[in-house]
Parts: C-alpha cells; sequence; structure tokens
C-alpha cells in the first residue's frame, strides 16, 4: 500500500481519482478537498504543509520558482484521458517505493519519467 498521500489538481479527472483510489494510493482531490479555484502559490504551500504530493497537468508548476515544495508530479502525457493518462500515472504511483518522490519535481511521460533540473 502507498506510504505518500497525493492531491490531485482540478485539471486531474475524476475517473483518475477513482481508478487510484480503488487501487488503494492515499489519493485526495482538489474537488474533495473543496479547493477549486485555489491559487497555485496557496496550492503548493498547503501540499508543503500537509505532505501531499501534487499531481498536475499544470505546466506552470515548471515555470514558477517554486523551491518550497513536498513533491509535484506533472503529468505531460496526451491525451490526458483517464484511459491513457491515467493508467500511466497509476502505474508510476505503484512504483514509488522504488523512486525518490519527496521534495523532487517529476515529469512523468508517455514511455519515460524525469526528475526536473
Amino acid at each position: 500500500m502507498s506510504k505518500l498521500d497525493y492531491l490531485l489538481d482540478e485539471n486531474i479527472s475524476h475517473k483518475t481519482f477513482n481508478r487510484l483510489a480503488k487501487e488503494n494510493l492515499n489519493v485526495k482531490s482538489v474537488r474533495t478537498e473543496n479547493l477549486l479555484g485555489i491559487k497555485n502559490s496557496e496550492l503548493i504551500e498547503l501540499c508543503r504543509k500537509e505532505k501531499w504530493i501534487l499531481v498536475t497537468h499544470d505546466r506552470d508548476f515548471l515555470t514558477t520558482n517554486i523551491k518550497d515544495h513536498f513533491g509535484i508530479i506533472l503529468v505531460s502525457i496526451h491525451p490526458a484521458t483517464d484511459d491513457f493518462a491515467g493508467s500511466i500515472l497509476m502505474k508510476f504511483l505503484q512504483k514509488e517505493e522504488e523512486i525518490e518522490i519527496v521534495y523532487r519535481t517529476i515529469i512523468l511521460e508517455e514511455n519515460t519519467w524525469r526528475y526536473k533540473q
């Protein structure tokens, strides 16, 4: 079972949320936590405080100067549907013990993943 807690940004589908929850991953979403419309800077601060890994499609998290966060996974997969991106994300998160996620920014792509430099 997952040791980390994940918060799905509002741009991650509810179907993906359900997929991850069914696999017993510790997952919450901006929707389930009543955080719709929260500013990115506030979201990052909340995730750091609550020790949540943020999962998002929002590339703004790569370009802003965010240094103090608990972890970010940018899902850079197209199409961003649950059938495609959601299944790849689930497989990636099931390997969390093999990957250093905490305090890292990870870019998840269709066939690979990498740390943001």
